[in-house]
């Protein structure tokens, strides 16, 4: 038991170094992401996009038709300004 607590104990403590170190580098990327004239947050969401599998993606299509309905609901659709021109 006494093995077992401190090999749990320990991977906990790495890995909150790796945190605490990965968390610092994403901070950095971002500096630089803003710095070159990116939008790191909209980086960040395309990257999340680009790992979901399918059933996420459906997921994801579904709260999107869904949110547009709720928007049309309310007169509030996504991008009203740009269609106005058009």
């Amino acid at each position: 038991m006494t093995g077992t607590l401190k090999s749990h104990f320990d991977r906990a403590v790495e890995l909150l170094k790796q945190k605490t170190d990965l968390s610092a580098d994403i901070s950095e990327w971002r500096r630089q992401a803003k710095g070159d004239g990116l939008a790191p947050g909209v980086l960040v969401r395309l990257a999340r996009e680009s790992l979901r599998d399918a059933e996420q993606c459906r997921k994801a299509a579904e709260q999107a038709e869904i949110e547009e309905l709720y928007r049309q609901g309310i007169g509030l659709p996504l991008f009203d300004y740009a269609r106005a021109g058009e």
